[in-house]
């Protein structure tokens, strides 16, 4: 108590109809979508709804750089489920695999087991996101202390917060719940049903998708309803429930929005309103809002990559139309602090080249966009979205192997990722991408040739990470597993050591193991390689200048700098040369194809020859 008051002093709630709650461990620096356009479609039918975001307060209680570091923990360890277990549960904090989990006894220090059943994502010393915000890496540790501190916090905050919502007497609180979020949520709804029986309880987020939301009812038997997959056409049906007492299904399956044009644009004040009051030092560092252009996914309805989990069972692809999100954007933006953008899209679709991305370089010209792509994307593709405010991008690169890729069922080559990165460095894009490792019945030779080829790489943009599998549920491979070669699936080992023994573990997890063959997992020596090789590529880039392989005009031939791995090389090439170092195509159409690859100027996949050299994008241009 002391201390809450000592944070937040005389603390006040806004007065609604409902309130929508933001937990841990949302991100600091951008607001939750889903809930401010549940705020807009409750304010259109004469409701007032507001957003708290308890993240945010969680964040003053620990500090704001702590509270970075929590998030940024690589996924695997639950963290933030783990936090608040004791809050939520009135277990033991940490998990009753505390001893494992932390080290030792003695509380030295959080070391992540590596057993052959779940090798580990090996993230490197990394910006966690696009704000640049926070840091995590393979170095990250907590101690016993520290994690018994944030637990004790969490219990703090929970008491305190659930007795001041629950005397605001709203008719409605709406609890929002995706990753590590479960526990976090628990803490609130149990406490708040104790203070106010009567008060109408919902949750709903991704992790109530599907059959989820039988798991999320098992850790959360006071919760009145919740909501599973896209609620903007049940969120007002609640909210007239709630006004007059009306009963509520445990369970309720929204259906997909397929208008997305008819949802009025979010309003970000409470989001921003919260850091004024609360973390004010937050301005210092780069905010974004959110948006989305649109839902499921376009390549996933041809044929989904294998991995992937995402959308759940909303796959379908829908879009807004450009007139729509240009009249939202500047909607936005004319009540915002920020002009930073990020599109929650899990991919931008493709038609936006054309019609969007042009109208956003001319028409918001002040528009700074973080957009999810799909990798195979042409220069003027790359150029277009430069253009348009994408200083950064995030495509689904994963492999530099054609048949790595082709088993993910990715839809790319190889050489197309690397044309990508090429690309992005010609016109000075930023590119957020990883290569993924512990694939089903991949081959240890399809690595080797990836360790090979990095070192001639190192003048393009780095991974972020080398990071195994994860298999999830709604992919591919969790739907259909014997066709994949995949048994004895289960979830998480990790879900049993946080949640309560009677909590429905087949429902509730979202990440799973399962036995079946594969050569990097049994490649230790070479997956050790790989990571090391990209470390140095990080390093590399960790300076004012990083390696390049850059060719220049040069009267009428062309100088070409080549500074990878510590290299000083200046060549000089003709018209023939320079056209081999720049352009790709099949072996034998590629002229000076053997003197680019004797140089390392070009390497050789599938039968191709693929250009290696960046230059100003104008000149590829003038090339291709």
């Amino acid at each position: 108590m002391a201390l809450w008051e000592e944070r937040f002093g005389t603390f006040q709630l806004p007065e609604a109809d409902c309130l929508l709650v933001v937990p841990p461990f949302a991100h600091l620096t951008w607001p939750s979508l889903g809930v401010h356009v549940l705020q807009a479609l409750g304010r259109e039918a004469g409701y007032e709804v507001r957003v708290l975001y308890v993240n945010l307060l969680y964040a003053v209680l620990v500090g704001r750089l702590e509270y970075g570091r929590l998030c940024n923990a690589p996924g695997d360890w639950l963290l933030g489920e783990r936090i608040f277990r004791e809050a939520a549960f009135g277990l033991p904090p940490i998990g009753a695999d505390d001893d494992t989990f932390l080290g030792d006894a003695k509380g030295s220090g959080l070391a992540h087991p590596l057993s052959d059943s779940s090798p580990p994502s090996r993230y490197l010393d990394q910006l966690s996101d696009v704000t640049g915000e926070t840091w995590q890496g393979s170095g990250v540790r907590f101690s016993r202390a520290e994690l018994l501190r944030y637990s004790e916090l969490a219990v703090v905050m929970a008491d305190e917060l659930a007795l001041e919502i629950a005397a605001k007497k709203y008719k409605m609180v709406g609890l929002a719940c995706t990753f590590e979020q479960i526990a976090p949520v628990a803490a609130l709804v149990w406490r708040l049903k104790k203070a106010r029986p009567e008060m109408m309880l919902t949750v709903g987020g991704a992790n109530c998708e599907g059959p989820m939301a039988l798991g999320m009812s098992s850790v959360m038997p006071d919760v009145d309803c919740i909501c599973s997959g896209e609620s903007e056409n049940s969120f007002v049906e609640l909210l007239h429930r709630s006004a007059v007492g009306d009963d509520v299904p445990p369970v309720l399956e929204g259906k997909p929005c397929q208008d997305l044009d008819s949802l009025p644009p979010p309003d970000f004040a409470d989001f921003f309103g919260a850091i004024d009051d609360w973390l004010p030092e937050m301005h210092d560092v780069p905010l974004w809002l959110s948006y989305e252009t649109s839902r499921g996914c376009w390549w996933g309805e041809r044929g989904r990559c294998a991995f992937c989990g995402l959308n759940g069972l909303g796959i379908g692809f829908r879009a807004k139309s450009p007139d729509k999100i240009v009249s939202d954007l500047r909607a936005m933006l004319a009540q915002s602090p920020t002009h930073r953008v990020c599109m929650t899209d899990n991919i931008m679709p493709h038609s936006f080249h054309k019609s969007l991305m042009p109208r956003l370089a001319s028409e918001i010209p002040e528009l700074h966009l973080f957009y999810e792509q799909k990798s195979n994307l042409t220069l003027p593709q790359v150029k277009g979205l430069l253009d348009a405010g994408n200083t950064v991008i995030q495509p689904g690169i994963e492999s530099l192997s054609s048949s790595l890729l082709q088993r993910m069922n990715k839809g790319v080559l190889a050489r197309q990722n690397i044309a990508l990165l090429r690309y992005a460095r010609c016109v000075g894009m930023g590119v957020k991408w990883n290569l993924l490792y512990g694939l089903p019945n991949d081959e240890e030779q399809e690595y080797r040739q990836i360790l090979e080829l990095l070192p001639k790489l190192c003048h393009l943009c780095p991974p972020n990470a080398l990071t195994h599998l994860s298999l999830d549920r709604f992919s591919p491979y969790f739907d259909a597993p014997e066709a994949h070669g995949l048994g004895d699936v289960s979830p998480w080992p990790v879900y049993k050591a946080i949640f309560p023994e009677s909590t429905d573990f087949a429902n509730l997890a979202y990440h799973f193991h399962a036995s079946y063959p594969s050569g990097s997992r049994e490649a230790k020596e070479l997956m050790d390689a790989l990571y090391k090789e990209i470390v140095s590529w990080r390093e590399q880039w960790a300076g004012d200048t990083p390696p390049a392989l850059w060719l220049s005009p040069l009267g009428s031939q062309y100088a070409l700098i080549d500074s990878r791995n510590n290299k000083s090389g200046y060549f000089v090439l003709d018209e023939r040369q320079a056209t081999a170092v720049l352009l790709g195509g099949p072996l034998n159409k590629i002229p000076m194809a053997r003197w680019a690859m004797n140089n390392e100027f070009a390497v050789e996949l599938d039968g191709w020859s693929v250009p290696l050299a960046t230059c100003h994008g104008e000149l590829l241009s003038a090339f291709e």
